[in-house]
């Protein structure tokens, strides 16, 4: 089965319903307006178009994120997988209307501003140890205590390594003296014997 996914700008039209299924899971839906824009030649301005009304429904954790921060009014764009709603009205007509199983929504920064911040997930802290959690004997479940040594562990505190000690500077610098010494002496020599040398000549 192929999917319609498409991506509309408009301005949410209604106020924002939250609902909590059975399962805990929260659903939060809206209806946006979407206007069209042409520029009318014998009017020579803009005009407002067509309006497409279509149904907005988040899930789960972009249900809770937009329960937040979309309020009626606001500009947004949303993308997800387009279909179709059709119910019986009072009179026994069957009717139809566009809806939205929205996976991205934001707001539309062309009409405004609006500022991010990061939602942090809570993650489960577990305990990372050797010794078994399960009794192969009985298949009872054992609590670990936070810390407790494995069974291969002594218990005895780790030897401390002493570090390599770095060496004394006055070390450094006598080695650099003494490296400066000989190269020093070799060009003394060099400048000797030119002297010699133009001397005689």
């Amino acid at each position: 089965m192929r999917e319609t996914y498409v991506a509309v700008a408009g301005v949410v039209a209604t106020d924002p319903q939250v609902r909590t299924l059975d399962d805990g899971r929260q659903v939060m839906s809206f209806r946006v307006a979407s206007t069209s824009r042409r520029f009318d030649n014998p009017s020579r301005q803009w005009v407002d178009g067509h309006t497409l009304w279509v149904k907005v429904t988040c899930w789960r954790e972009l249900a809770d994120n937009a329960a937040k921060c979309v309020r009626k009014r606001d500009r947004v764009v949303a993308w997800g997988r387009l279909h179709t709603e059709q119910w019986k009205g009072a009179d026994g007509v069957t009717r139809s209307d566009l809806a939205m199983d929205a996976e991205s929504l934001g707001h539309d920064l062309t009409f405004g501003v609006s500022v991010f911040e990061r939602k942090r997930r809570t993650i489960d802290q577990r305990t990372l140890t050797d010794v078994p959690v399960v009794d192969p004997a009985t298949g009872e479940i054992i609590s670990v205590a936070t810390g407790a040594p494995g069974p291969d562990a002594e218990g005895d505190p780790a030897p401390d390594i002493a570090a390599a000690a770095p060496p004394e500077p006055d070390e450094e610098f006598d080695e650099l003296e003494e490296d400066e010494d000989e190269d020093g002496d070799d060009e003394l020599e060099e400048l000797g014997r030119g002297e010699a040398l133009l001397a005689t000549a």
